[in-house]
């Protein structure tokens, strides 16, 4: 993170004591631009996404602004069961995503982030289940889900015990399905 710092310290100065000439100034005012585009690529585009909120997530994990915590997909396929026990044997848990911008950030980010955008075509599981009629976040104090995104006419669990929170892929526009618990899918765990 300290490079992050020195850097963005370089650039602010230039663009403080470059007032020599215009051809100078317009330059080193180029120069500063791509600098300073160069790191707020580096900060949105990282593994580890440190930049400006302090977290500092682990290789592999996008951090979420909106949670302060760091998400991953997992790509391999598992039943719902199994793809919570392995999120929190690695201290994980199944994605949570209880607000309508965190929602957004994960629906922007699997379709430009480079970690996940070659995953956009697949179904997902998250952390949600339905319990006894009831949709709510697993993990160690269930919570309902309030915010939703469901696709229309879901949840329907149709074809058996749907009970299980999946993500559609961008042909469903990357919302919320009812899935059968059962089916292997990638999943995506949450470091929190």
């Amino acid at each position: 993170m300290t490079w992050k710092i020195v850097i963005i310290a370089y650039v602010l100065k230039i663009s403080y004591t470059t007032r020599e000439t215009k051809t100078i100034t317009m330059r080193k005012s180029i120069v500063c631009g791509l600098l300073l585009a160069a790191v707020i690529a580096v900060c949105f585009d990282m593994s580890d996404a440190t930049c400006g909120h302090g977290v500092s997530c682990p290789s592999g994990y996008i951090y979420n602004p909106h949670s302060s915590t760091c998400y991953k997909i997992v790509t391999l396929s598992k039943k719902w069961d199994d793809a919570k026990a392995y999120c929190e044997g690695n201290g994980d848990r199944l994605a949570v995503f209880d607000s309508t911008d965190s929602i957004s950030w994960a629906k922007h980010m699997r379709k430009t982030h480079s970690a996940w955008k070659g995953h956009i075509n697949k179904y997902i599981w998250i952390g949600g289940r339905d319990y006894h009629g009831v949709w709510q976040w697993d993990g160690k104090l269930k919570k309902d889900i309030v915010v939703e995104d469901w696709y229309p006419q879901r949840p329907n669990n149709l074809g058996g015990p749907q009970d299980c929170l999946g993500l559609f892929a961008d042909s469903n526009d990357l919302k919320w399905d009812d899935g059968t618990c059962n089916t292997a899918e990638y999943f995506m765990c949450e470091k929190y």
